[in-house]
């Protein structure tokens, strides 16, 4: 049998309805242990956290709202995982029994791992070894299962906001239901790439961002279909370079005005440099989420500039990029490719 850690219990959470005393000495008296029936658990103390101690004598602290590292059915809470091997799930409520620390227990709701559902996915969907899909399903979960706190952040693939989503975050693109064994929403499922395959976000194949389309392409695909720019087919005499700034999408016009060298004097080259980038995502280089957001906060910063005369901020390289301080790391290659759909550059 696995050795049990020692869990503690935090504060317990005010009482809107306070049982008389003899009813409560009854309702504790039946309980029975094991796993608690939902009558059974609404009938425990409630508490706010919880906390689990290893071997080492070291705290772990868990509250309601947190997204925590679960110990999958079958493994030994002992033993070390590799942080996608674990079960994931969001704490909703803890409740003991009789403030017995030994007997706490977690109602979770469940984030779902490929792994958990691959015989039902049949490689429809491509899932990323960090992806979860969210969902309404729940159960109770002792506290001797729960490692550590997870990060778990939303995916949207055709967000210009989306923040960077590095190697070691879960992340959720889908919702799933059990009970029906259905992902959805249904219209992700459908990739905007020539070849009609979603986002891999475990694939090598890098995929081009179209901002005005919405739409993502593989890099594969744009070279088997020619979507290249060439003499012929550059329609506008402006460079590539400077056509990237001005692509802010439909929120935003295209300001074709000319500028001089002398407007672009004052602004700092790294910030330039990123707003002429193509937006990227995928690979082990631009990661799931790619650099969509620093690059489009970049070319905010460039259009408002040149347009309204606001300065920019010291502190840009801190708001285009929270999590990496080498803006370097953003700029990605331009391979001249254009979007199939707009023939704008990408």
């Amino acid at each position: 049998m696995p050795k049990r850690r020692r869990a503690a219990l935090g504060m317990p959470k005010p009482k809107k309805n306070v049982r008389k005393e003899s009813e409560s000495r009854a309702d504790s008296s039946e309980f029975e242990y094991g796993i608690p029936t939902k009558r059974d658990y609404q009938r425990m103390h409630p508490y706010s956290s919880f906390a689990v101690k290893d071997d080492d004598d070291e705290a772990h602290f868990f509250r309601v709202g947190n997204n925590a590292l679960i110990v999958p059915e079958g493994c030994n809470p002992e033993d070390r995982l590799e942080l996608h091997k674990h079960w994931v799930g969001k704490i909703l409520e803890i409740r003991a029994r009789d403030k017995d620390p030994s007997e706490v227990w977690v109602r979770v709701q469940w984030y779902w791992a490929a792994s958990q559902i691959s015989s039902k996915l049949k490689g429809k969907l491509p899932l990323g070894r960090m992806e979860l899909l969210h969902s309404k399903s729940e159960d109770f979960v002792h506290s001797t299962c729960f490692q550590g706190l997870a990060d778990v952040v939303s995916f949207d693939e055709d967000s210009v906001t989306q923040q960077y989503i590095d190697g070691e975050t879960f992340y959720w693109r889908f919702e799933y239901d059990p009970a029906k064994e259905r992902i959805s929403p249904k219209t992700k499922l459908k990739a905007s790439c020539l070849c009609k395959l979603p986002y891999n976000p475990d694939d090598d194949d890098i995929m081009h961002f179209c901002i005005s389309c919405q739409k993502s392409y593989h890099e594969s695909c744009l070279d088997k279909h020619g979507s290249i720019e060439n003499e012929s087919r550059n329609s506008d005499d402006l460079p590539r370079d400077i056509r990237f700034e001005r692509i802010l999408g439909v929120r935003y016009p295209k300001q074709l005005t000319s500028f001089s060298e002398s407007d672009y004097s004052s602004l700092p080259q790294d910030l330039l440099r990123l707003a002429r980038s193509p937006i990227v995502r995928g690979g082990p280089e631009h990661g799931v989420a790619g650099n969509v957001f620093p690059i489009v906060q970049a070319r905010i910063y460039i259009h408002d500039a040149l347009l309204e005369h606001k300065p920019i901020p010291d502190n840009w390289k801190d708001e285009v990029s929270a999590n990496l301080s080498v803006v370097q790391a953003w700029i990605a290659e331009d391979n001249d490719y254009l979007c199939p759909n707009c023939h704008e550059v990408i």
